[in-house]
Order: C-alpha cells, then structure tokens, then sequence
C-alpha cells in the first residue's frame, strides 16, 4: 500500500528496481549484484491486477508498461526512465530498448576480448545500436581505453554501434534528444523535435530523477522488498 502513495517517478524507479539486477546498497558503499533480477514485470502486471480497488492501483498498472528489466544500477534505470518514457511523461520516447543484453561472441572474439560475451548497457535490437553508460564523465586510464577500443571495434565487427554517454550527459535534455535522434534514425525513423511544452516536461522528469545533484528519490523507499 506504501508503494502506491509514491510519485508516478518513484514508483517506476521502484518498479525499475524489483526487476534489477542489484539490491540495497552494502556498508561499504557498493551495491550487491543479483544473478537475476528478484522479479519480473510480468509477474508485477499479473500482482496488480490482483488489487482491484486498492489505492493507487491504477496508477501503478499505467507504471508497470514503462519498466525495463536487467538494470543494474539506480543511475541506470534513471538513464533509461528518460529515454523511453513517452514524451508526455517527460521521456524521449524511444520504444524497444532493453538494459544490459547479452551480445555472445565467436570464439575467435573471444580470444581477443579475454571473455565470453559483451553486455551493452541500452541496447535496440532494431538499428543494431547501443548507449553505453559510463557513470563518470569519461572512461579512464590507459588499460580501461584499450578495453574500450577493443570492444568497440568487436562489436562494430558485428555490425553494432555503441555510443558513449556520461553522467552529465545523461542529465542534460539536449544531449538526451541527440541519443534518442541517433537510436531512432538508425532504425529508419523519423525523429521529430519536441515542442516547447514537451521540453518542459523533459526538463521536470530530470529534475525529479536527479534530485539533490542525483541523490535517489526513493530515499528509504528505494529496495524494500
């Protein structure tokens, strides 16, 4: 009954979270990673529509067809609420996208990536393109960029294409419209400039995802389960 008294926002980063791949925040700082996510958002729909006439319940159903499961950070799933919630929710609008999937490689590719698979962080199966979030503002080090070439060039080897983006580009609504323009023109899209007003909304999804220079806007809320 809590969870349906949060924000349209806050409970879709609840949402985000129940379908994760991390849980609570550990002593030290770091968050503990799951095989798999704790649930589903199917099983999620099929529990509300068990709550008929419960508080709230109409609003959560309406959040549960924009979770993306696999997320596997609260950076994360805030990156990827803003690019697929619909623009009157304040998103890009981007629809088909999946969080961390698994590309398997050859086992010549493997040799050279010294591992079995490449995870891209925001994937569209359609266009064959991805956003990798780095979560600093650049990858850094020289053995962290060669790894980074090194994925690149494999997965562009597999007709892939993966774009960087940063934390302060994923808080910024100009940069948000170019990834989401780059996603749908490479699947053969047209992609049209928001209004004024569906900017606003952009502009106040941001605001409500990265309170308090990005601290979550779950606060005690955020993994209980």
């Amino acid at each position: 009954q809590a969870a349906f008294q949060m924000s349209f926002v806050q409970l879709l980063q609840f949402g985000y979270e129940l379908c994760a791949l991390y849980t609570a925040r550990l002593p030290g700082g770091e968050l503990n990673e799951l095989d798999r996510p704790i649930t589903s958002v199917a099983s999620i729909a099929r529990y509300l529509e068990g709550c008929a006439g419960s508080p709230g319940v109409k609003r959560a159903r309406q959040v549960a067809k924009w979770i993306l499961a696999r997320s596997r950070s609260p950076r994360e799933s805030k990156f990827g609420i803003s690019m697929t919630l619909p623009r009157a929710y304040g998103g890009q609008g981007v629809w088909g996208l999946e969080l961390n999937v698994v590309i398997p490689l050859t086992k010549v590719e493997q040799k050279v990536a010294g591992k079995h698979h490449y995870e891209i962080d925001v994937y569209s199966e359609l266009g064959e393109t991805g956003l990798e979030y780095f979560g600093k503002d650049a990858h850094e080090g020289p053995i962290r960029e060669t790894r980074d070439i090194r994925r690149e060039s494999i997965l562009l080897a597999k007709g892939i294409t993966v774009h960087g983006v940063t934390k302060s580009q994923a808080e910024n609504v100009m940069e948000l419209e170019r990834f989401a323009k780059l996603l749908k023109e490479a699947r053969g899209e047209r992609w049209r400039k928001p209004t004024p007003e569906q900017e606003r909304r952009m502009r106040k999804l941001l605001r409500e995802l990265y309170p308090n220079q990005g601290h979550s806007s779950l606060g005690n809320l955020s993994c209980v389960w």
